[in-house]
């Protein structure tokens, strides 16, 4: 990509009419905080000070939330509303689709039209293709190793705007190691650190069939001497040049025949030769939601079903979909909008 266009960026990143739209997509769902309210009582001059004095100054708030996909406790640094949140709002606006310009192919989240769905449609392509064997990497603790040097460095290859960097290294530098997950600009980034590693798999190591979701990433062929000669390379780059290392366990780098003994387990997806189902820990929250709805109607409990079944639909579910049809439907008729909210009603 030229970076010519990417010129005279810092202009539209600080323009009154970019920051005032900003502040509209920071606060999508915040609305009552205190905070916000505050900001939007003073939003014309709030616009002209940001505009004037475009960095960051707030602190991070940091807590524990549990992550009921994986079973882990993630550590979120949360900035400040203002100027912290509406800053990365600005900048992301203009500069995350020249970031995205530049990600592969197979980069495949926090991208619109680019999914967990683009991800899995990607893997049932090269099992139609006839790939019989697949490697799967993960990163450690991806966020917390992202190097500062590395990442500005990638940023230099994108940005012609040195101000625009600026503003970038501020916000990189503004925790001590990695990236923080609680900003709004890290997921572009991460995205980004690893698009050396993709181009040296598909363009250096010529990887018949590679998808990439964050820091997780499979690589499937026909053949599995070539996939094991590819396993040392992989990770002497990730050393080398990215300055981070993968999980060494059966569990997250493995070769195996992908029968229905073996399905390759990708995306909250389990792939298997002529189907796909969804993981058993899925599959147990979503039984024991269906179980307790049948005796207990909940409206909290209604829409998690709901999403689960949209998640469902992309999968050969009709067990689960003819075991609980019943309460499915019964969820699905007393979750209706009125008047701009969600309301629950008793089934007839």
């Amino acid at each position: 990509m030229n970076r010519k266009n990417t010129s005279n960026l810092y202009e539209k990143v600080v323009s009154l009419d970019n920051i005032d739209s900003a502040i509209d997509e920071a606060s999508r769902t915040k609305k009552n905080h205190r905070v916000v309210k505050n900001v939007y009582k003073m939003r014309n001059q709030v616009c002209k000070d940001i505009s004037s004095n475009f960095h960051i100054t707030g602190k991070y708030h940091v807590k524990e939330r549990a992550d009921v996909s994986s079973g882990k406790i993630r550590t979120l640094t949360i900035p400040p509303f203002y100027p912290d949140q509406i800053v990365q709002h600005a900048l992301t606006r203009v500069c995350e689709p020249f970031i995205i310009r530049r990600l592969m192919p197979e980069c495949c989240c926090s991208i619109k039209g680019r999914g967990t769905l683009y991800a899995s449609m990607l893997v049932r392509k090269a099992i139609r293709s006839g790939d019989r064997y697949f490697v799967k990497f993960d990163i450690h603790h991806y966020f917390q190793s992202i190097d500062h040097q590395v990442m500005i460095g990638l940023l230099g290859k994108v940005f012609k705007d040195r101000r625009i960097i600026a503003s970038y290294t501020e916000i990189i530098n503004s925790v001590a190691e990695g990236i923080p997950i609680g900003n709004y600009t890290s997921q572009s980034l991460a995205n980004l650190y690893l698009t050396p590693l993709d181009r040296y798999i598909k363009e250096t190591l010529k990887a018949p069939h590679y998808v990439r979701y964050m820091d997780d990433f499979i690589i499937m062929g026909t053949s599995k001497r070539k996939l094991e000669a590819m396993i040392d390379p992989i990770k002497k780059f990730i050393h080398k040049k990215l300055n981070l290392s993968t999980h060494d366990s059966e569990k997250t780098i493995r070769i195996a025949y992908k029968g229905k003994g073996s399905p390759i387990d990708f995306c909250g997806y389990r792939h298997y030769s002529d189907h796909i189902t969804i993981r058993k820990r899925v599959w147990k929250r979503l039984r024991r939601a269906l179980m307790r709805e049948e005796k207990n109607k909940s409206q909290r409990r209604a829409k998690r079903i709901a999403c689960y079944l949209g998640y469902l639909r992309h999968s050969n579910s009709r067990d689960i979909l003819k075991r609980f049809g019943k309460t499915i439907s019964v969820c699905l008729s007393i979750l209706r909008k009125k008047g701009g909210e969600t309301v629950y009603e008793t089934a007839a």
